[in-house]
């Protein structure tokens, strides 16, 4: 029988500039990292049920460059101190801060492939099955439909749930 510890890594590599990079898909400690430093993805997320490369450039280089950095590989990780680890993100950061759009791009589509390998809009149906996101019926006129598995469902909007007292 097989453990978690049997797993191989998914990683993609990525030729930027003659050099091959390996990134790794984003864990769930580094989605809430992002979330929390830029709570206006997860609103897209909710709001369109599904992300795109080409969706995560309307947040700027700020946010691909976190992205970029969070699945960046990082010899010696797991036996990194926390402080060495923000201290080695922050490097990541800056450098992919320095990439052009096109090399984000090509880095944040390769990223987002392993990181949700069954597609996001799978990923927000399974959240939304488990309780973590809510489905509201929105009203008629508003253009502000999920986009889940299907693309573009335009009478239905996410919405995170309200706290149970």
């Amino acid at each position: 029988m097989s453990s978690l510890l049997d797993l191989a890594p998914m990683v993609r590599v990525v030729s930027l500039r003659g050099k091959d990079i390996r990134f790794h898909g984003i864990t769930a400690e580094g989605l809430v990292v992002l979330f929390t430093r830029f709570p206006e993805l997860k609103k897209a997320i909710q709001a369109e049920g599904t992300i795109t490369a080409e969706t995560l450039t309307k947040f700027g280089p700020p946010l691909l460059a976190a992205a970029i950095a969070y699945a960046s590989e990082i010899d010696g990780e797991s036996e990194m101190e926390e402080s060495a680890l923000r201290k080695q993100r922050g490097k990541l950061e800056k450098a992919a801060a320095g990439l052009n759009i096109g090399e984000m791009l090509d880095v944040v589509r390769a990223v987002i492939e392993i990181t949700f390998p069954g597609g996001v809009g799978p990923f927000v149906q399974e959240l939304m099955a488990m309780g973590l996101v809510q489905e509201k019926v929105a009203s008629p006129n508003s253009s502000n439909g999920a986009s889940v598995a299907t693309g573009r469902a335009q009478d239905t909007k996410l919405e995170s749930p309200s706290p149970t007292p």
